[in-house]
């Protein structure tokens, strides 16, 4: 699993891997336009629009504006429309913005989520609750903001990233083993939110490896 390609986007750089993404309406990262620029397909979730109208990109082709609708101003509604922006009204109240921005997306291609962490804590949990639940269904979320980088694994996962990193690991499932391999304190045992949660540990290299049982939430922080 390459975390790479989310360092080059937020170096202005091409990350030369296609990959989808959903814009929410919370703090975006200040290279966040770069994602536009590379983004196979874009789904900007309701209020999300309120920050993506600003970009000067012809992204029209590849962009759908979802929700109720209920957190964008008219003023930004009907200018983007008259840019030739496609709308789609979800009324569906059972559902975040997030969630069904990601249903509208294939499984093919990996899911990058900006605005997706910090603000209100309840969110960010639901958030890392559907990180989970679309994980089962073959989905690869990646939730991002400045510093940090979420996403859900299970089995053996080699995982590149940048040496030095902070790494957080934290099972979703109740009690799950899990070995790793590259990390300063290595893992090997059960982790268990009543029990052991490896936080604040350090990536050796520029790699390293986990293995585990059942599904884990993984936390990679850096310099994005």
């Amino acid at each position: 699993m390459n975390l790479n390609f989310i360092t080059s986007l937020s170096s202005q750089q091409n990350p030369k891997v296609a990959f989808n993404m959903v814009l929410l309406n919370y703090k975006l990262p200040s290279w966040w336009q770069n994602t536009l620029k590379y983004a196979t397909q874009i789904i900007v979730a309701d209020g999300g629009a309120e920050q993506f109208k600003h970009t000067t990109l012809q992204l029209q082709d590849k962009t759908i504006i979802m929700g109720d609708f209920d957190s964008i101003s008219i003023q930004t509604s009907e200018d983007l429309q008259q840019r030739g922006y496609k709308f789609i009204s979800t009324p569906d109240q059972d559902h975040t913005d997030c969630e069904k921005a990601v249903n509208m997306l294939s499984n093919a291609l990996p899911i990058l989520v900006l605005g997706a962490l910090g603000g209100r804590f309840d969110h960010s949990l639901y958030n890392i609750s559907i990180c989970a639940r679309q994980f089962a269904m073959n989905k690869r979320i990646f939730m991002v903001d400045a510093d940090n980088i979420l996403f859900v694994c299970k089995g053996v996962n080699q995982i590149q990233t940048g040496p030095h990193n902070t790494v957080g690991l934290f099972p979703l499932k109740g009690k799950t083993k899990v070995i790793t391999k590259g990390l300063k304190w290595d893992v090997d045992g059960e982790i268990d939110f009543m029990g052991l949660v490896s936080v604040s540990n350090k990536a050796e290299n520029d790699q390293f490896t986990v293995e585990s049982e059942e599904e884990i939430g993984v936390v990679v922080t850096g310099s994005w």
